[in-house]
């Protein structure tokens, strides 16, 4: 298992919850139905899993093992993810600043955490394709086999350390509420990402 592995596997979980927010934001542009539960949820997800951790591993190990190779920080892939992890945040934000009152059923709160929560899939949809096709292919190329197993173990403190006992699991509970609900195919049950918390399986295989 190599850590652009775990990084894949991360990203079907994400995956998932943003097909679910995608099926709540149509609901709500049909119907007015706004499921302000689920974007909660989604956006607290998207605030610790997908951002505190796994952009987390991603900014604090996997990009800096590949300055130390001769990738710059600054332009280039490395470049526009960070610039996207940003872009992300601000949508979470946004989220996070109208939830209260749009589940209080303020109708232009209502508007603004849809419009944000879309704008985060958008975001984030575009950044997975472009690290699974381009980044990662060129991370693989350039790190060993050694090294690659050393990104894996730090991952694994980031996941113990930075994250907390439970975490990974109270996370991969939310993904999966929110996907069963809103009919999201699950993936692969054999897939390491279920196999339990990150740190028994040699890394944040979740997320």
């Amino acid at each position: 298992m190599k850590a652009t592995d775990i990084l894949r596997q991360e990203h079907k979980v994400i995956e998932r919850v943003i097909a679910a927010v995608n099926k709540a934001a149509d609901a709500f542009t049909r119907e007015r139905n706004f499921d302000g539960d689920t974007f909660e949820k989604a956006a607290d997800f998207f605030r610790n899993f997908t951002d505190k951790c796994h952009h987390g591993k991603e900014e604090d190990v996997l990009f800096k093992a590949l300055e130390a190779r001769g990738v710059p920080s600054e332009g280039g892939p490395v470049g526009v993810m960070l610039m996207e992890h940003d872009m992300g945040r601000e949508q979470i934000r946004g989220i996070f600043a109208n939830i209260e009152a749009a589940k209080e059923e303020d109708g232009g709160a209502q508007i603004r955490v849809v419009d944000h929560a879309r704008r985060f899939a958008m975001i984030l949809t575009d950044h997975i394709f472009k690290e699974n096709n381009i980044l990662f292919n060129m991370a693989d190329e350039v790190l060993t086999d050694e090294e690659q197993q050393d990104l894996v173990h730090r991952f694994t403190l980031v996941e113990v350390h930075d994250m907390g006992a439970g975490t990974h699991e109270k996370y991969l509970a939310i993904a999966n509420e929110l996907a069963e609900k809103y009919g999201v195919p699950e993936i692969d049950a054999h897939d390491p990402v279920f196999a339990g918390g990150c740190h028994h399986h040699r890394g944040c295989h979740g997320h």
